[in-house]
């Protein structure tokens, strides 16, 4: 099964989460914008900027925290999601890590930040739509140029 795989991602992110607020920011603002810019092709910027893209990764950043508190953490709905799109005006000309390995036709990251997401959730009875969907939709994209 797909979510057995990420068993390894999804222990590294629960116990980041509950860690210091800063590595919890981090991996929050990974939730938003790695993913999303992998799938887009973007830089970091554009998760903020583009309305779209902006709601999508809010989505999955709240799907994250809900996650997260599943799993014993306490983070806030407001406060979380706002560090997260600091970090992308920020770093708003960066080109993330998992759009350099789409650019360079590697394997991304996206089972470690994302699949983490979609393991917690699962393994605490936590819906997780949007992370799912965007696991896939990268897997899918990999695929095409792993030819698997």
């Amino acid at each position: 099964m797909l979510y057995q795989s990420l068993s390894s991602g999804a222990e590294l992110w629960r116990r980041y989460a509950s860690s210091s607020a800063s590595i919890r920011y981090k991996l929050l603002a990974n939730v938003a914008i790695n993913g999303m810019s992998a799938l887009l092709e973007t830089k970091n910027g554009f998760v903020d900027a583009n309305p779209y893209a902006h709601e999508a990764a809010r989505m999955l950043v709240e799907e994250a925290i809900v996650v997260a508190n599943a799993c014993g953490c306490t983070l806030e709905h407001d406060a979380e999601p706002a560090h997260a799109f600091e970090v992308a005006r920020m770093t708003d000309k960066t080109i993330s890590s998992m759009v350099q390995d789409v650019t360079h036709h590697k394997e991304t990251e996206i089972r470690i930040i994302t699949g983490a997401v979609c393991r917690l959730g699962w393994a605490h009875h936590v819906p997780t739509p949007c992370n799912d969907l965007l696991l896939q939709l990268v897997l899918a994209k990999q695929s095409i140029y792993l030819g698997r």
